[in-house]
């Protein structure tokens, strides 16, 4: 009841206009009491109540020892039910405490001020290979694994994210005391993974992708296309090749499939096979040991392929990767497990592979540079891009989106181009592609006058006025004598005998180079600033 005195009426009924049997016993519900009535009342942790008596004999008398006896056996029975009370919800808040504990990723371990555990959670159980029933109740000493956590433990009761190292792995610990009337009663410590603990880190530090489908501009056949099969891509867990020349926006179909499928909130990894040295590529990608080379940090480090998680992993310019490094990719391909350098313990890996070229793959395969069954692993979804060249008005609608957007990014009033500009940006074959297409729309903007609406001409000449094919191909470069009645800028004539000596001599940038008396760093320097990826057929 809410009250005693509720529970003192509920006692003594009210008269029932039904008689009870004779057999039944009798309650106050039957009548009025018959003789003096004794009420005492209950109060006790969470109730209220009231014990009822009467005499049954109409001259019958309550003595002060029936009242102190009655009143005696309510406090009895409200201190026992209290006690009942905290011991349930006592065991309540304990199952509650131990339910939380063994759902926290994180392994937490307590102990009191003898050093004897008192909680162990099944996290912790399951990272110090510990059994938490059999270590529960005794010190902590009785287990000499682990003796580095002990250690750091017992030196300081406040511990800030130290690294311990253990039979089986490293963890970082968190420790903070247990306090009670002002003095130390007991440390509660947490422990992660420290290979969680990077990726964490990574995943707070990461730079997300940019790129949604809705950021691909194009209307031509052939990039809707591409569209559709990226989309397609994007839903399943298939690796995907995407292909096209230097400048045609693989990164950007590659970012627009992992945002635009069921692994957009998982991290984005990118690694450029042809920019890691040949020597850190292995590291590189499926991480290292302690001590596996002179330079490496003490407690290893996790490779792209871990970083990635279960998110996605761009293999950029698949096609400069070293033969032996391909074989081993392949075998991380076919077994989803990899082996960090220095070691042997098989890391299971989630990532999607997303994988891009410029180059002729079939090609490299017959001439022995690629291994053919690892091409077949990574076409299992091919999306080609085409050259901007070949996507008609397309370059319209990329100018002018690039246009807005720098001049909104440089607070200039320029949103329309006016028709020469239009029919010389139509006319340009764009040999650096899409990428050259932006580089040109930002320099114009920047040299433009704040208060123009229109861009009325282009201030610098464009490179590739008629369709010059990619250097990467085996058509004939024209020289700058075949173009007669038009004087050729001398950095254009530089560009052509470059590519023309790069065509000569079968791809080879040290025949190149030697033809043309330039060392190869400046040979490779040129092709980059270009927007044009140097063919390496060493």
């Amino acid at each position: 009841s809410t009250n005693w005195r509720d529970a003192v009426r509920q006692c003594l009924g009210t008269p029932s206009s039904a008689p009870k049997s004779p057999h039944e016993p009798r309650t106050r519900e039957e009548g009025s009491p018959r003789g003096p009535v004794l009420v005492s009342p209950m109060r006790g942790r969470e109730f209220f109540g009231a014990i009822y008596a009467d005499k049954l004999k109409r001259n019958g008398q309550f003595s002060d020892q029936d009242v102190q006896l009655t009143e005696l056996f309510c406090d009895f029975v409200a201190l026992a039910y209290s006690r009942l009370v905290a011991i349930r919800s006592k065991r309540l808040a304990f199952e509650q405490l131990s339910t939380t504990l063994d759902t926290i990723r994180d392994g937490v371990i307590s102990v009191d001020a003898a050093g004897i555990v008192t909680s162990f959670n099944s996290a912790a159980a399951r990272m110090l290979r510990v059994d938490a029933d059999e270590i529960l109740g005794r010190s902590l000493e009785s287990a000499p694994e682990l003796k580095p956590l002990i250690q750091i433990l017992i030196s300081t009761l406040r511990v800030d994210s130290a690294l311990i190292k253990l039979q089986h792995g490293s963890f970082v610990v968190t420790a903070r005391p247990i306090r009670s009337d002002r003095r130390p009663r007991g440390v509660v410590a947490t422990l992660v993974e420290l290979d969680r603990a990077q990726r964490i880190a990574q995943r707070v530090t990461a730079t997300r992708p940019r790129y949604l489908f809705a950021d691909i501009v194009g209307d031509s056949q052939s990039v809707q296309t591409a569209i559709h099969m990226a989309r397609q891509a994007s839903s399943v867990n298939a690796t995907v090749l995407i292909t096209g020349e230097s400048g045609t926006g693989k990164e950007v179909f590659a970012q627009a499939i992992h945002t635009g499928g069921p692994r957009s909130s998982e991290m984005f990894v990118g690694v450029n096979c042809a920019a890691v040295p040949r020597e850190l590529l292995e590291a590189e990608l499926f991480g290292y040991e302690r001590g596996a080379f002179t330079g490496a940090r003490t407690e290893g480090n996790q490779g792209k392929f871990e970083m990635a998680g279960r998110g996605t992993l761009l293999l950029d310019e698949i096609g400069d990767m070293p033969l032996d490094m391909q074989a081993k990719l392949l075998r991380v391909l076919q077994e989803r497990v990899v082996v960090r350098l220095g070691g042997s313990q098989e890391r299971h890996v989630e990532a999607r592979v997303i994988a891009t070229t410029h180059r002729n793959l079939d090609a490299l395969v017959e001439a022995g540079r690629f291994r053919h069954d690892l091409l077949y692993r990574l076409r299992v979804l091919h999306v080609h891009l085409p050259p901007l060249r070949d996507r008609g008005e397309d370059a319209i609608l990329l100018a002018e989106s690039f246009l807005q957007r720098f001049a909104r990014e440089q607070g200039k009033k320029v949103r329309s181009f006016s028709p020469p500009v239009e029919k010389a940006l139509m006319d340009c074959a764009w040999p650096g592609n899409v990428r050259q297409l932006a580089n040109v729309i930002e320099r114009e903007v920047s040299l433009l006058d704040g208060d123009s609406h229109t861009l009325p001409a282009l201030q610098s000449p464009l490179e590739g006025t008629a369709a010059t094919p990619d250097p990467g191909g085996d058509a004939p470069l024209d020289d700058p004598e075949d173009t007669p009645g038009r004087i050729v800028p001398l950095a254009e004539v530089e560009r052509r005998a470059y590519l023309r000596a790069l065509n000569l001599s079968a791809g080879s940038v040290p025949k190149a180079a030697l033809a043309l008396g330039v060392s190869k760093v400046t040979f490779y320097s040129k092709l980059r600033s270009w927007g044009m990826h140097p063919k390496d057929h060493n």
